[in-house]
């Protein structure tokens, strides 16, 4: 270690502990994290509000009560094909079909059900 003829032993028993102590309390945090999966905070299928891609934007936004900033786009089949931002269309929606500004789904805003909620969070700020 540089520099450590400046501590005394003593001094360096005491920050190797509080070392020891860091690399511990990563492990359980980590543990915690792995015990925290995205499912437990996830929606369920069958009560998830979802649109449609032909459906206009004023629609969605009136019949989002809940004021969620992203709506799950739904196509004929009952598969999920797609993300709407409609944070930015709250005070003033456009007369636009939910397609023309709908993220299709892929891997950038997909997540594993396992995955931990941290990195989630982290997904969801980026």
């Amino acid at each position: 270690m540089i520099g450590t003829e400046l501590f005394s032993e003593k001094s360096m028993n005491v920050m190797n502990g509080w070392a020891n102590n860091v690399r511990a309390a990563k492990e359980e945090l980590d543990e915690v994290q792995n015990g925290l999966p995205v499912r437990l905070i996830a929606t369920e299928r069958r009560v998830l509000s979802t649109c449609h891609p032909d459906e206009l934007i004023v629609s969605v936004v009136q019949r989002d009560h809940e004021k969620y900033d992203h709506w799950p786009v739904e196509n004929d089949d009952g598969r999920i094909v797609g993300l709407l931002n409609l944070a930015p269309f709250r005070k003033n929606p456009p007369s636009d079909c939910a397609r023309q500004h709908m993220h299709p789904l892929d891997e950038r805003n997909l997540m594993g059900a396992d995955a931990s909620v941290l990195s989630f969070i982290r997904g969801a700020r980026s």
